[in-house]
């Protein structure tokens, strides 16, 4: 569950560092903080969504097997 909360705090700086919007952008400036590079790639938003599908699946795997025992 460690790596879980590892891989939660990663969610939340894409989360802190997104545009206003929400909109993402290639990179975040080392920096500044700021989005920068091509804006709006799909591959981007790809990636998140994803990481947000796998999260909820491990969780409720991880609810099962708790509501198990």
């Amino acid at each position: 569950i460690q790596w879980m909360l590892r891989a939660d705090q990663y969610v939340q700086r894409v989360q802190f560092h997104a545009n206003p919007d929400g909109t993402l952008s290639e990179q975040i400036d080392r920096f500044s903080g700021y989005m920068s590079s091509a804006q709006n790639l799909t591959w981007n938003y790809a990636a998140v969504l994803t990481t947000f599908w796998a999260r909820t699946e491990f969780q409720n795997k991880l609810n099962t097997l708790k509501n198990k025992n």
